[in-house]
């Protein structure tokens, strides 16, 4: 994906299509002025001809100065698939070295693996009419009528589908994932240097609640409401964190609770690396299997169905954005 600085036009010519262009430059310049501190670094921006200082816009929206950005370039990048990578969101920038298989060239269709929609079950696969032009955006719009739905009325939104690459390691001819990376909000196939030796994977996201495909959900499972105090089991969501047990719970215990000891109990866990991951996050999910996000300072124990019996249905996550 390529980079860009902004340019004033030097000169001062009275033309409709000169002032457009004007006009969008000093627009650019404002965003890039009003980004403070390089995200590698740390020093203030100045957005000056010539300084070493002066921002680098990047196509995933961050940026850093010039001086970091000329470094980056000319690290080793010949390990990574994608080549160099946002420091901030790891997206892909510029394109790697030899990566393998082929680039698209013309009119081609591609294959995109969505996951199912419940756990365990069929993955789907749709082809996909596509040009190197092709955006991460019109994929998920075509795709989006098309998957298949948990409830014959109620599509999934589109909203809540993300759209990535996998890449498998070929080298040690294993089925295995070594990177999965985000699209770039309007990024094309070509400008990520997608290849036939990739996959693109549709992504089903928790959708917040209160929404008809969380409330067709919950009108499936067959619950009473507990009475009086039990224990419960919050697992990650994605296994690579420990099991809490939270004991003399309520049926009117909000997820925020739930939240902040977590939070607390994590503060003293023996792992330093997990610790760590815990302490980068900017927030904390606590989602139902059956269920998406929730807003923790009012959804309750009651609200996501959760006794005893369902107690193991609650999962947590911790999130960078």
């Amino acid at each position: 994906m390529t980079t860009f600085s902004a340019q004033k036009d030097q000169q001062n010519c009275a033309t409709p299509t000169n002032n457009k262009l004007n006009s969008k430059l000093k627009k650019l310049d404002s965003l890039l002025s009003s980004t403070s501190k390089c995200t590698i670094c740390l020093d203030d921006m100045e957005n000056i001809q010539g300084s070493k200082l002066r921002p680098t816009l990047l196509g995933c929206g961050h940026s850093l100065c010039s001086d970091c950005w000329t470094t980056l370039k000319q690290l080793d990048h010949t390990m990574k698939e994608f080549g160099v990578e946002c420091p901030s969101c790891r997206s892909p920038i510029v394109r790697a070295v030899n990566p393998p298989g082929r680039g698209i060239t013309g009119f081609e269709f591609v294959n995109v693996v969505i996951e199912p929609v419940q756990p365990g079950g069929k993955e789907e696969h749709i082809a996909v009419p596509c040009t190197p032009l092709t955006t991460g955006e019109f994929i998920i719009s075509y795709l989006n009528p098309l998957i298949q739905k948990e409830f014959r009325r109620i599509p999934f939104p589109k909203e809540y589908l993300l759209l990535g690459i996998e890449v498998d390691d070929r080298k040690s001819h294993e089925d295995k994932l070594i990177q999965l990376i985000e699209f770039i909000k309007g990024s094309t196939l070509d400008a990520v240097g997608f290849r036939d030796s990739y996959t693109l994977h549709l992504k089903r996201m928790p959708v917040k609640a209160s929404h008809p495909l969380i409330n067709a959900r919950m009108r499936n499972i067959t619950f009473d409401p507990p009475v009086g105090s039990f224990d419960i089991m919050v697992k990650s969501s994605t296994g690579k964190g420990p099991q809490v047990q939270f004991k003399n719970v309520l049926k009117t215990t909000t997820l925020g609770l739930i939240q902040k000891h977590l939070k607390r109990r994590f503060e003293s866990y023996p792992y330093p690396s997990f610790v760590q991951s815990v302490k980068r996050a900017k927030r904390c999910r606590i989602m139902g299997s059956e269920c998406g996000e929730w807003d923790h300072t009012k959804a309750t124990l009651e609200d996501l169905c959760v006794d005893e019996k369902r107690s193991e249905t609650l999962v947590y996550d911790f999130l960078t954005r």
